[in-house]
């Protein structure tokens, strides 16, 4: 059985990249709802924003890899 390069199929390396960069945002989002959980109210405005930041980044990354994708 040959191994299948994804490299060599940019469609191939844009949803493996998606579906890294989704699970990495699942673990710190789940990450972020803990701290949200068990900490005091006060810093529940802090952990919005984080969340926000994250969220941002998440379509930032996939923005450039659709981008990359299609050159």
């Amino acid at each position: 059985m040959e191994a299948i390069s994804i490299g060599s199929d940019p469609h191939l390396y844009f949803q493996v990249g998606k579906i890294k960069i989704s699970e990495g945002m699942k673990c710190l989002q789940d990450l972020v709802q803990w701290y949200k959980d068990n900490l005091i109210p006060e810093s529940a405005g802090r952990v919005n924003e984080i969340m926000a930041y994250l969220q941002s980044l998440q379509r930032q990354v996939v923005q450039a890899l659709s981008t990359s994708v299609q050159h």
